[in-house]
């Protein structure tokens, strides 16, 4: 054999000589479902990230805060998972189009809550109300230069003129107490 032509990697039980190149390394097949020991690690990796960074990045601006926590400290974990421990993606997280029932039902759905949620986020503002410091937190996330979706959705699909974030509004509809 000629000391310029590649030698294919050895077999298991095979000898290597050490003075010959191998070529490849042979990978092993992809799994079709990670371990108990693999998910309590990819687990605890996600709540710790989620918690310490996520929760620093979260404090300094809640917005993009949240956005990047979802981002890299929840799915960034899972596809490190895919390639560290040899995952078949395809099955693992299979990422596909709904079918066109379950869009319309979850449009329905989204439809039918939103009045009923928002009478009783008044119920739980007028029973326990929030904090000034989290109050505005939370106004600021439904707060941009353009039209707010909160507001837009609610303009459209409830009562018009109905608004959570607003004080005249929850003055306005006392009977939902």
């Amino acid at each position: 054999m000629d000391s310029q032509e590649p030698v294919p990697a050895p077999t298991e039980g095979e000898p290597v000589d050490i003075r010959t190149p191998v070529t490849s390394i042979a990978t092993p097949p992809l799994r079709r479902a990670p371990e108990r020991r693999e998910m309590a690690l990819i687990l605890g990796l996600v709540f710790v990230l989620n918690l310490v960074p996520g929760g620093f990045l979260q404090i300094a601006s809640l917005r993009w805060g949240l956005l990047v926590t979802q981002v890299l400290f929840i799915a960034g974990p899972v596809a490190l998972a895919l390639r560290w421990f040899y995952l078949d993606g395809r099955v693992v997280v299979p990422i596909r189009r709904p079918a066109g029932g379950t869009l319309a039902g979850a449009a329905l759905g989204a439809l039918a809550l939103n009045h009923l949620l928002n009478l009783a986020v008044m119920w739980q503002d007028r029973r326990f109300p929030m904090p000034e410091f989290f109050r505005t937190q939370f106004e600021s996330l439904s707060a941009f230069d353009g039209v707010s979706a909160r507001r837009s959705c609610s303009g459209a699909f409830c009562t018009p003129g109905f608004d959570t974030s607003s004080r005249a509004a929850r003055r306005r509809w006392s009977w939902e107490v």
